[in-house]
């Protein structure tokens, strides 16, 4: 045997040793606001690496590694994509007033060399893939969940898109689609440890695989890692909460890598059972321009996919919620003033008529809604206020400055008044719907078909139900030297890095979890 052999494998016991003696330990620390009493709340847990291996390393972290590594393969894919060529310009005129969105046009072929190291980049992503694969029928938990095994397609189509010279799409980013249909509080009850929490932002990647499955490559800021992992259980082992929000740590260590992984999971005493949402005093703010009348390669339009997210919404009210309808195209309009919900046909009759037209005028729409919900903040004590902008999110008319139109947002939210972002469309604004869903109470997904509006439908009371606010949570390792590289699954702006001490404006309840994971750098 060589002797760096013997030296590194000494290294790699050493380091496995040491992690895994005492007084190595782990130590969370979190506090968050109780968005029902507005009450300071706190806690902690620990735990020693050095006990027996059930509570040292959960074996259901294994899944939340392997989708960890999978997710970051397809992004740094399209990293790599993108830097292969210099950035095409996107398809022009999407966005003039009261016209319909045309086919995705072609674009430019690249010129021969960035051909040639596309083409590169789509083979490695094709071996990644079959690598993964490879791991995942070894698997029987993994091979056993068919959202994971479909990602295996996604990943082989993502290749094929890149072999044949799609440059990316640069506007907007991910946001929804919830994929296959999922029972309302089906793996909620599975948990008798009570429901699991996740924080506000993306709910899932729907955005980037409408875009793979139309034959295009995303933009590499679409993919967002907390919206890929919330689409899936990756829950750990079921630990009983007591309180409304219990954090639960689990550890794994790559000793041949010198990497610790630590997932948090967040989970509640509030159970299916239990669970009621607050009434509501809700505007929604549909978006009704000419862009939605695009069909976005589906069976019907924006316009009438987003009617049907306003009639399902409409179907979850009672006579206790207060609800407003506002439209916007080039202007704004309040079709149904703040009131309380006794006439759904009517409401419905009024819904179903409505028709394309103009140019988008989001801020004036946005404005609308939240004077309406505003005027009511007072009297209804005990509600929960809130917005649902529906809309292609395309900014082209009165004010158009995201950074204007954020911080009328963050203005409201400072007055608990969140907002709710339903997405729609080829050319959705994920940027911009990221950026204000990051604010106090805010979350956002995508609807692209029929299944879509299921999980939205079955979704429901958790989009419009705030947990907690200002969710803090602190990691310290101790008795060994580590240092926090990379957060997965947290909600964060473009361009931050992780820090050792995470900060979630909200969490929501959640049918899925996703998963909070930590990775660290060993001494």
């Amino acid at each position: 045997m060589k002797l760096s052999t013997i030296y590194g494998a000494l290294a790699i016991g050493l380091l496995a040793s040491s992690v895994y003696a005492k007084p190595s330990q782990l130590e969370v620390n979190w506090r968050y606001q109780d968005a029902q009493s507005n009450t300071r709340v706190s806690g902690n847990s620990g735990l020693d690496f050095s006990s027996s291996e059930d509570s040292r390393s959960d074996a259901r972290i294994a899944k939340t590694l392997f989708m960890v590594r999978f997710g970051s393969a397809l992004k740094d894919s399209l990293e790599q994509f993108e830097k292969a060529c210099a950035p095409k310009p996107g398809p022009i005129g999407l966005e003039k007033a009261g016209s319909i969105l045309p086919p995705m046009p072609p674009f430019p072929r690249p010129v021969p060399k960035c051909e040639t190291d596309r083409l590169q980049v789509a083979q490695a992503l094709l071996s990644q893939v079959a690598s993964f694969n490879k791991e995942l029928r070894a698997n029987g938990d993994l091979h056993s969940d068919a959202k994971v095994v479909e990602l295996m397609d996604l990943g082989r189509k993502l290749a094929k898109n890149m072999k044949e010279a799609k440059d990316p799409i640069f506007w907007g980013g991910p946001v929804g689609g919830f994929g296959g249909g999922i029972r309302k509080f089906e793996l909620a009850m599975a948990a008798p440890g009570g429901m699991n929490l996740t924080g506000g932002g993306a709910q899932d990647f729907g955005f980037v695989r409408k875009i793979i499955h139309d034959g295009y490559v995303p933009g590499k800021d679409a993919f967002l890692m907390e919206g890929f992992l919330g689409e899936f259980n990756l829950s750990l082992s079921e630990v009983k909460c007591d309180k409304l929000v219990c954090v639960h740590p689990a550890i794994q260590v790559d000793a041949e890598n010198q990497k610790l992984f630590v997932q948090l999971a967040m989970n509640s005493n509030v159970t299916a059972a239990n669970f009621k949402r607050k009434p509501l005093n809700l505007s929604i703010v549909l978006d009704i321009s000419g862009s939605m009348e695009a069909t976005d390669n589906t069976e019907k339009s924006r316009l009438e996919w987003a009617k049907e997210a306003v009639l399902a919404t409409i179907d979850e009210l009672n006579e206790q919620d207060v609800l407003s309808i506002v439209l916007f195209d080039d202007k704004s309009q309040v079709l149904v003033p703040a009131g309380p919900v006794t006439d759904k046909k009517e409401l419905i009759r009024l819904v179903t008529a409505l028709k394309t037209q103009g140019s988008t005028n989001l801020d004036a729409g946005l404005n609308d809604g939240y004077s309406q919900v505003s005027q009511n903040l007072t009297a209804l004590e005990g509600f929960e206020h809130r917005v649902i902008l529906i809309s292609d999110a395309g900014l082209n008319t009165g004010v158009v400055d995201q950074a204007q139109l954020l911080k009328t947002i963050t203005n409201y939210a400072g007055e608990n008044v969140g907002l709710t972002a339903i997405g729609l469309g080829l050319n959705f604004n994920q940027d911009f719907i990221h950026g204000i869903t990051q604010s106090h109470g805010g979350n956002y997904l995508f609807v692209h078909s029929g299944k879509d509006m299921y999980r939205f439908f079955e979704s429901f009371d958790f989009l419009v139900t705030p947990v907690a606010y200002n969710f803090k949570v602190g990691v310290k390792v101790q008795g060994v030297e580590a240092e926090l590289v990379q957060a997965y699954g947290l909600p964060i702006s473009k361009g931050e890095t992780a820090k050792p001490f995470l900060d979630i404006q909200t969490l929501f309840f959640s049918q899925s979890g996703g998963a909070l994971l930590l990775e660290y750098d060993l001494k």
